[in-house]
């Protein structure tokens, strides 16, 4: 499996109550499976001496797709906590509007 880091965000510390020092990673995955390339996310964490890294691999056989994903992520300001429900949203959605969208082909078709 590639990783490449895309983004990277850091939290300064606010009073120790408001916010914690924090950093937060975005990463691309490529993994190959039998000459088949798929893209994933990779999200570390690291919180006063904590590290917590999530994977979700295979979202996507579209580079580019995942890397707005990602985007998304980073500019949100999504946690490794939630990335997974974030992202499983993200796809439902884009699911369901490329079923209507094939549904107006559909109906323009006939």
């Amino acid at each position: 499996m590639l990783i490449k880091n895309l983004y990277i965000k850091k939290y300064t510390n606010i009073l120790d109550f408001i916010q914690k020092e924090k950093i937060i990673q975005y990463d691309l995955c490529e993994t190959i499976n039998k000459d088949i390339v798929s893209y994933g996310i990779r999200m570390k964490s690291f919180c006063e001496g904590t590290y917590e890294e999530e994977f979700l691999l295979d979202i996507s056989d579209n580079k580019i797709l995942v890397e707005n994903i990602i985007k998304y992520l980073y500019e949100n300001s999504l946690d490794v906590i939630n990335f997974k429900d974030a992202v499983s949203d993200l796809l439902f959605k884009l699911n369901e509007m490329e079923e209507k969208s094939k549904e107006l082909n559909f109906k323009s078709d006939v």
